[in-house]
């Protein structure tokens, strides 16, 4: 599953409306999300993530780290790459566009799906490295994905530039 620019922008509009999108790391990186549903991470410049962008200015190369333990359920999509440590439980998705690092501890674990796409480099996404006594259990969901663990009631998206607001326009 990947998403397209065009996904991408749809999500990030998403995330603007209900207020959880964020234009580079967010103020608790490091913590678990504050707030279950849908949570944008963007390049601190908002352009879509590509290897030129990040060539030119490293800075555009961010990684949420989330270190700590509690739980979460949502869709986490990130424009750069996730490290996550802990005892954490997820439900829902994870999209990396580029890689997930996982290292998780006592019972944390994820149901749903973890997505990394390596869109701006070759290396692989890590679930507990060599040497690494951590756990990170993924228990794929299709239910869970669909419905962000409980969290997202929308079935459907408005595909930008398919829809405008008129107005003084009254619903009868």
């Amino acid at each position: 599953m990947l998403l397209s620019d065009t996904d991408m922008a749809t999500l990030k509009a998403m995330a603007m409306a209900k207020g959880t999108y964020y234009k580079g790391l967010p103020p608790w990186n490091g913590g678990v999300p504050p707030t279950n549903g849908l949570i944008f991470i963007d390049t601190p410049s908002g352009q879509p993530l590509t290897q030129a962008l990040v060539t030119s200015d490293p800075t555009q190369a961010v990684t949420l780290d989330i270190h700590s333990n509690g739980t979460w359920s949502g869709w986490l999509v990130v424009a750069g790459s996730i490290d996550i440590s802990g005892n954490v439980n997820m439900s829902g998705l994870i999209y990396a566009q580029n890689d997930v690092t996982l290292h998780g501890s006592g019972s944390g674990g994820f149901t749903g799906a973890v997505i990394s796409t390596n869109r701006v480099d070759t290396s692989s996404t890590n679930v507990g490295d060599e040497g690494d006594v951590g756990n990170a259990p993924i228990a794929y969901d299709c239910p869970a994905v669909r419905n962000g663990g409980g969290t997202l009631s929308q079935n459907w998206f408005v595909m930008p530039g398919t829809y405008q607001e008129t107005s003084g326009a009254t619903l009868p």
